[in-house]
């Protein structure tokens, strides 16, 4: 069949269908307003009803009303002649703007929201200055316009100045202008502030925040991280952890475990480099100063050709001096002694037992003689030696694995060990000095006596 216009799309139409519960009544309310009974066709025990007042029903609006009364087991339905229901989705473009229902206008400037109503966006209009900013015109949540924000081409500028962005090839986060410059070694992302500047890395509390650095060979290269877990900072380089600040605030280099939880330094060898720490200076410079609450206690110094291990002798500082002491006496008491120490067997040295110091000059000694303490987490060497403390069982586990403790080494909970006495020899000197004056003057009054005698 031949048609003039669109071709009847039958297919992607069914009608609305009713079904009644009937009761002995001819009065029905219908889903769905008609003009007039010819608008359903209604079906009454699968026999088509006739329409008309002179027939088997009528309609009007929602009120359907049946020439004869149904009963409770009669069963009925409508069909709603005018009521399409679309089945399938229409063809593409088939479909215009003054097909959909909705209120409002539909204009350039507005659109279609899910509650069938054509709206203008309001609060936010933005437009392209000729300098390429971004730039608001209206709406509180909208970028604040050039006052805080740019792209030149070269610069990204944000924050409270971002528009007069001036630093960097990248990046330039503006508070306000410091007159400073950027490296162009570093000048990717540029932070700048006329007071205080920083960045913030936040992080769970279980969690590590860092900053890595990376190259053609390595994504890690090298790493600042903060492990939040253990509180730790730890510097990495070429690939391996070289320092770390702990949780109680210890340096420890070219180690990941405590060497000595007395210490604030723990520093351990590295193989390669024999030497721990190395000064370089000329002239005469203190190198280290030793301070307490009373104020500088001595310092370590150079010159050009020697160093000074200086402790405080000022007269200022000192009282109840005394010249008349007997000092014969006293270093007679000494006992020299020749020995090897028992990690360095071949080797033989003269020095003193500190025990037998500290009745005498008891200033040269630190220490108790037969002293131990108990130490918590132990490394323990072949020998029974305590070499760390302070270390984990699981930290041990993973450090041997990763070659930071020795292979035949073993974890302790808990240690008893000595503390060692140590002696200062140079706070034997005043002793020895003096002796020695004594020692003097008796050879001088032998001396004259001597010459006395030859001369009688």
């Amino acid at each position: 069949m031949s048609y003039i216009g669109n071709s009847p799309a039958l297919k992607y139409t069914t009608f609305a269908v009713q079904h009644f519960t009937t009761s002995a009544t001819t009065g029905y309310t219908l889903d769905n307003a008609v003009t007039n009974e010819n608008d359903i066709r209604l079906v009454i025990n699968n026999v088509v009803q006739q329409p008309g007042g002179s027939y088997a029903y009528t309609a009007a609006g929602t009120v359907l009303t049946l020439s004869a009364a149904t009963t409770t087991s009669d069963t009925m339905y409508c069909v709603f002649l005018g009521k399409a229901v679309q089945t399938v989705n229409p063809g593409a473009g088939s479909v215009g703007l003054s097909q959909l229902s909705a209120t409002g206008t539909a204009s350039s400037s507005t659109f279609l929201r899910g509650d069938n109503a054509w709206q203008d966006p309001g609060g936010v209009a933005l437009a392209t200055s000729t300098n390429n900013q971004v730039v608001t015109v209206t709406g509180a949540d909208a970028i604040t316009g050039e006052t805080n924000f740019i792209y030149d081409g070269t610069i990204i500028g944000g924050g409270a100045d971002g528009a007069n962005a001036d630093l960097g090839v990248g990046l330039h986060i503006k508070s306000a202008d410091s007159s400073a410059s950027a490296s162009s070694a570093a000048d990717e992302l540029v932070l700048e502030n006329s007071g205080n500047a920083g960045i913030t890395i936040a992080t769970g509390t279980g969690n590590t925040g860092g900053i890595y650095f990376a190259d053609s060979g390595s994504n890690n290269i090298a790493r600042i991280e903060y492990a939040h877990s253990i509180d730790s900072l730890q510097f990495a380089c070429n690939q391996g952890e070289a320092m770390r600040i702990d949780s109680s605030k210890r340096f420890l280099f070219a180690t990941t475990s405590v060497i000595d939880s007395n210490a604030a330094f723990n520093i351990k060898e590295l193989t390669n480099y024999p030497l721990a720490i190395k000064v370089d200076a000329t002239g005469n410079t203190a190198q280290i100063n030793f301070f307490n609450g009373n104020g500088n206690v001595g310092s370590v110094s150079t010159n050009a050709s020697a160093t000074a291990f200086n402790t405080s002798s000022d007269y200022r500082l000192k009282e109840n001096i005394s010249y008349d002491f007997d000092a014969t006496t006293r270093l007679k008491q000494l006992k020299p002694a020749r020995f090897n120490f028992k990690t360095d067997a071949d080797t033989t040295v003269d020095g003193f037992l500190a025990h037998e110091v500290s009745t005498i000059v008891p200033e040269a000694i630190t220490g108790n003689k037969d002293a131990t303490e108990t130490k918590q987490d132990v490394v323990l060497n072949a020998n029974g030696t305590m070499i760390y403390n302070g270390v984990l069982e699981q930290d041990y586990i993973d450090g041997k694995a990763n070659g930071n403790y020795p292979s035949d080494s073993t974890w302790i909970a808990e240690k008893e060990v000595p503390v060692y006495q140590s002696i200062d020899q140079a706070k034997l000197v005043p002793l020895l000095t003096s002796a020695l004056q004594e020692a003097i003057t008796k050879i001088e009054t032998l001396e004259a006596r001597v010459q006395t005698l030859e001369n009688a």
